[in-house]
């Protein structure tokens, strides 16, 4: 009898082994470790959000490549996407908060252009922080435009295309790129946002809030 429950511990370690060694292997492919019950493996099931089945060889919007011997660390990936996330569902909390209705607004194009260019000053901000090749904040980029507003991946990537090539209003879009690059930084440091370089303020400034 106890020999039988020897092994049935035996087995059972052998089996939790596995599935441990599994999940440390996905994680190391780039990021797909998944939980069913956990939020945060949510957010860090990145590629299934996005559905990302093309090939990442070649990067047309950044001119980058992904080398095999230059790749980022996978827990440096997983933190700046994590980061990057909380930083976002901050700032659109405070918009919930303060009544902001962006799909709902007379000026929803307008509030997405702003939202999105925020978001891609503090994306540069965060990838750079966790030392990220420029094919991983087209990644970021990606996660937080359609985690946040609703993009599909083909209406991301139109976007960062756009955004790459300064194809829009550069004293608009600039200033909003530039505080969300400020936000960031602040946030990084010291944990939080100033009144002066929220995403609300911002678009606030430029007459978006109804």
């Amino acid at each position: 009898m106890i020999s039988l429950l020897v092994v049935l511990a035996q087995l059972i370690t052998c089996t939790l082994l596995g599935l441990l060694l599994y999940k440390v292997y996905l994680l190391a492919k780039g990021g797909e470790f998944a939980s069913d019950d956990a939020p945060l493996g949510e957010l860090y099931s990145f590629r299934n959000v996005l559905k990302m089945e093309k090939s990442r060889t070649d990067n047309p919007l950044f001119g980058a490549k992904r080398n095999e011997f230059e790749t980022t660390a996978p827990g440096k990936r997983i933190d700046s996407f994590a980061k990057a996330q909380i930083f976002a569902g901050l700032q659109m909390l405070e918009l919930k908060q303060r009544g902001v209705d962006i799909n709902n607004s007379p000026k929803k194009a307008w509030l997405i252009n702003a939202v999105g260019f925020y978001f891609f000053g503090a994306a540069t901000i965060i990838s750079k922080r966790y030392d990220c090749q420029k094919i991983d904040l087209e990644d970021i980029l990606t996660f937080l435009l359609t985690r946040n507003l609703d993009f599909s991946y083909e209406e991301s990537q139109t976007f960062i295309g756009k955004a790459i090539n300064a194809d829009h209003d550069e004293a608009f879009q600039d200033d909003l790129y530039d505080l969300g690059k400020h936000a960031a930084e602040t946030w990084l440091a010291k944990k939080s946002v100033p009144g002066d370089l929220s995403l609300y303020h911002a678009i606030d400034e430029w007459g978006l809030v109804a």
